[in-house]
C-alpha cells in the first residue's frame, strides 16, 4: 500500500520502484509484479496480475438511459422534498424545482442551437446551481467540461480550446478570469449564475421546458472533466 501511495503522490515511478527494490526484492504495484532489469533496475511484468479486489456486495447494474433522466427518475414522486441546499445561504431547491429549472435551461439551450457536439464550460464552486447547469446541458444533448474555478486565465483557456467549448458559465467571483480566458478560445458567450456586469445572466438562457433530447448513452459524451496531472495543463 505504501508503495502505491508514494507513486500516486507524483514521484517518478522508476525512481520510486528502484528505491523500493534497492535491496533486490520485488514488489507488487497496482496489481503488477515488479522485477529487476539491467537498464532501469526494474520493470512491470504485464503477464502477471495479482491483488484483484472485488466488493462483497452484488455488482451494480448501470442502466442504459441518459444520465439526467436517471438522476431525476423519482423527482415527480417527491416534488416537495429538498434536493439541493446551499449550506451557506440556506437557499433550497426541491426536487420539483430542480427538475423544472433543468428542463427550462435545457429548453433555452436547444432554442439557441445547442445539442450533440456542443460543449459548455462550467467554472463554478460547489453550489446548487452547478447541478442545474450540468444537467440542463446534459438534457439538451450537449457536453459539459467542468473547470476548476481557481485556475488562472491561461489554464482555463487551455481547457476551453482543448474541449472546444463555445459557451462558458461561471459565477460573479470568476467573471474577470472567464472574460480573459475566453480571448483566443471558441467561446462566444459568457453567463454568470446570478448575473454580473459585463456578461449575461444564466436566467437569460432559460426557455420553455423540454424533456430529455434523444441521445445514445453508450456513445455520446456527457462530461469532459480535466485534472491537473493528466488531461489538464501541466
Amino acid at each position: 500500500m505504501m508503495e502505491c501511495l508514494r507513486i500516486m503522490r507524483g514521484k517518478p515511478i522508476a525512481h520510486t520502484i528502484a528505491g523500493l527494490n534497492r535491496h533486490g526484492r520485488s514488489v507488487s504495484v497496482f496489481g503488477l509484479r515488479v522485477a529487476k532489469t539491467p537498464f532501469f533496475g526494474h520493470h512491470f511484468d504485464m503477464t502477471t496480475s495479482s491483488h484483484v479486489f472485488t466488493s462483497p456486495f452484488p455488482d451494480q447494474v448501470i442502466p442504459d438511459v441518459p444520465l439526467t433522466e436517471f438522476v431525476l427518475r423519482r423527482a415527480d414522486e417527491i416534488p416537495d422534498r429538498p434536493a439541493m441546499v446551499n449550506g451557506i445561504t440556506g437557499k433550497t431547491y426541491t426536487f420539483g424545482e430542480l427538475k423544472s429549472h433543468i428542463e427550462r435551461l435545457a429548453g433555452g439551450l436547444v432554442e439557441r442551437g445547442l445539442g450533440a457536439g456542443t460543449t459548455v464550460g462550467l467554472m463554478a464552486p460547489n453550489l446548487p446551481e452547478y447541478a442545474i447547469v450540468f444537467h440542463g446541458v446534459a438534457m439538451a444533448g450537449g457536453t459539459v467540461t467542468t473547470i476548476n474555478p481557481t485556475y488562472g486565465a491561461e489554464e482555463v483557456r487551455f481547457q476551453l480550446n482543448d474541449a472546444g467549448a463555445t459557451i462558458l458559465i461561471t459565477t460573479p467571483d470568476f467573471v474577470a478570469t472567464a472574460i480573459e480566458a475566453a480571448e483566443g478560445s471558441p467561446v462566444t458567450a459568457i453567463y454568470a449564475i446570478g448575473g454580473a456586469d459585463g456578461v449575461g445572466s444564466l436566467d437569460e438562457l432559460y426557455g420553455e421546458p423540454i424533456s430529455q433530447v434523444p441521445i445514445d448513452p453508450a456513445t455520446q459524451v456527457v462530461v469532459l472533466p480535466y485534472s491537473s496531472g493528466t488531461t489538464g495543463l501541466p
